[in-house]
């Protein structure tokens, strides 16, 4: 009976150290899928912040966003120039200014100084396209395109109204924190690099060594991504009326759209918010 006992005894604590060792496994088991999970969280999560970076952060700004060269410029490089200073003058001409827009200046400075500035580049650039080669976009000689080159992306000059302005530096203050709000929404709320604008973050990033035509681009870039979002919003709640800007630019933004098939624009929308 006592050998009986023994072995019954024994045979108890084999089982319940075995199923110790069994909870142990279960345990660490558990574990490891708990870590594994979270390190794949981790890791989407990471993947996702940085999506522009992984994406773009290799290219050089130069070959997405070339400088314009007096040169060897092309009647469409000359045309994309003369407009995007167009636009950018418009921009700081409408009312209200853009969400997110914000002079950093005095009200004094804004209408003694920067409202001067943009009349000034307003008619150099009347008087500059004037000059053009009719029907083309191409100066009529080689001194008009240095000239035009130089008064979109040289450093500030007394006869360069657009550069002054570009460089003034409460107005390259105001472009750059706009920049960097759209800028930092976009990078928080894209998942792939279709939701994204590769001008945006390009120039973000290299924004103190562009010209002020490229700094330019990319501000206008910026105001149409947003337009993209608002556009979104607007689509997915009709209640809501697109903003002016957005209204007149509803069919480039919808192929958009159409080219980003993937992405849903309310979910995008959502995130942005």
């Amino acid at each position: 009976c006592a050998h009986f006992s023994f072995e019954r005894s024994t045979r108890a604590k084999e089982e319940n150290n075995w199923k110790h060792r069994r909870l142990a496994c279960l345990r660490c088991s558990r574990l490891s899928s708990y870590r594994s999970l979270f390190f794949n969280f981790c890791f989407i999560t990471l993947t996702m912040s940085n999506v522009c970076e992984a994406a773009w952060g290799h290219l050089n700004i130069d070959h997405e966003l070339p400088p314009l060269i007096a040169e060897t410029a092309l009647p469409a490089e000359w045309h994309s120039a003369c407009k995007a200073r167009r636009d950018l003058l418009g921009l700081l001409v409408e009312q209200p200014f853009p969400k997110y827009l914000t002079f950093p200046g005095s009200a004094a400075e804004w209408e003694g100084t920067i409202v001067e500035l943009v009349r000034k580049a307003g008619e150099q650039a009347d008087k500059q396209e004037a000059r053009f080669t009719d029907g083309q976009w191409i100066p009529c000689n080689v001194g008009t395109k240095k000239d035009v080159c130089k008064s979109l992306t040289s450093p500030s000059h007394y006869l360069r109204p657009f550069c002054l302005l570009m460089n003034n530096d409460d107005v390259n203050k105001m472009f750059h924190n706009y920049i960097t709000v759209i800028c930092g929404k976009m990078i928080r709320a894209a998942r792939t690099p279709e939701q994204a604008d590769k001008i945006v973050f390009l120039v973000h990033r290299d924004w103190f060594a562009l010209d002020p035509l490229r700094r330019a681009k990319g501000i206008l870039a910026a105001r149409a991504y947003f337009g993209y979002i608002q556009l979104a919003h607007h689509v997915s709640q009709p209640a809501f009326p697109a903003p002016p800007y957005v209204a007149h630019s509803l069919p480039s933004l919808t192929a958009r759209q159409a080219r980003r098939s993937a992405v849903s624009e309310s979910e995008l929308r959502a995130r942005w918010a």
